[in-house]
């Protein structure tokens, strides 16, 4: 891991953790709801007020998109083996789409996530 780099594996978790369990305990990452909607802040960017300015989610290596409800809908509690948010210098390799922090999230089957996935995720935003 690089330096600012923080990563919350399987065990160190319950096997019942959700996606926001594992992202309250990330230092840096404010996880906050609105009228039923999961916003969440990376290092200080302040999604309440934009919420168009969501973190990238990467699911085993595969881009998926920004909308928190869609990501944690794709895998069950149990299902994640870690989740790690990138150090501000690493997210330039994803463009703009990386300007608000990206979120690396593996599961235990490495699953890879179906081209539906990503199109939902895509007309979600």
């Amino acid at each position: 891991m690089q330096s600012g780099e923080q990563a919350i594996t399987a065990d160190t978790g319950s096997e019942y953790w959700t996606l926001e369990d594992y992202l309250r305990r990330i230092n840096g990452v404010q996880v906050r709801q609105s009228g039923g909607t999961v916003y969440l802040s990376i290092r200080g960017h302040n999604s309440i007020e934009n919420p168009d300015a969501q973190p990238l989610f990467i699911v085993n290596g595969q881009k998926i998109g920004r909308n928190y409800s869609f990501v944690s809908s794709l895998f069950s509690p149990g299902e994640i083996q870690s989740v790690r948010v990138l150090p501000t210098t690493q997210t330039s390799i994803y463009g703009m789409e990386g300007n608000y922090g990206v979120i690396l999230i593996r599961t235990k089957t490495q699953a890879k996530i179906s081209a539906n996935h990503s199109e939902q995720t895509t007309q979600a935003r």
